[in-house]
């Protein structure tokens, strides 16, 4: 069995699986890209029916985090953002986030990413600069992070 799926936490928006307000997703890298699913309910909403401007940031922001991360094994922090919103994404319907590295040498690395449906049509094209961390605070990260059997090690 190869592994993709990556660790996650207890508490982060995004990926922690105790928080009670968060997104509970899981990513996944299959070492070209990191991806994720998720799917918008009516309290995701900006105007009715259509998902959050934000939400969609919130989700490509970490998606390129990760895939930074899983690239280089060293974690990051965002330090700019670029959105195109090329299309309203529709609560309810099953979105596919993606994000892959650029460049991951000097001293800010870059990752690009997208939010489409499963029909491929695209909602959202991002690009992303991000500040390393060192591995002294990469391993701090890697201590409070969940890993069973299934998940990728990096």
């Amino acid at each position: 069995m190869v592994k993709e799926l990556l660790p996650n936490s207890r508490s982060c928006f995004v990926c922690g699986i105790e928080s009670p307000v968060g997104m509970k997703v899981r990513f996944r890298w299959n070492g070209e890209y990191v991806w994720t699913e998720f799917t918008a309910t009516p309290y995701h909403a900006g105007f009715k029916g259509v998902v959050h401007g934000g939400v969609l940031a919130t989700l490509l922001d970490e998606t390129m985090g990760w895939a930074l991360a899983a690239a280089s094994s060293r974690f990051c922090l965002a330090v700019e953002l670029n959105l195109r919103y090329v299309k309203s994404a529709p609560v309810g319907r099953k979105l596919i986030i993606k994000g892959w590295p650029t460049r991951t040498e000097e001293r800010l690395w870059t990752a690009k990413g997208q939010v489409e449906d499963e029909e491929g049509t695209v909602y959202v094209k991002a690009a992303g600069k991000y500040f390393p961390l060192t591995v002294e605070e990469t391993d701090q990260v890697r201590g409070y992070l969940l890993y069973d059997e299934e998940t990728l090690d990096f």
